[in-house]
């Protein structure tokens, strides 16, 4: 099961230098996905949370021949 993470950015909220575009193509290129652009011009987003990677030892992985 994927499992994600949230985060908003308020549109309203962005300096003069930076136009709205610039802010969803910077959150873009960090892995965020757009989800909705709420009636309050706040930007929702999300991403896959990636799973902790375990240290595979030999007791692991008898284990996991095992139970295939």
């Amino acid at each position: 099961m994927t499992k994600w993470e949230y985060q908003k950015i308020d549109l309203n909220t962005l300096s003069r230098s930076e136009t709205e575009l610039d802010a969803l193509n910077h959150a873009g290129a960090q892995g965020w996905e757009l989800i909705t652009i709420n009636s309050c011009n706040i930007a929702l987003f999300k991403r896959a949370v990636s799973a902790p990677k375990v240290a595979r030892t030999s007791a692991t992985a008898a284990a996991v021949s095992r139970d295939k």
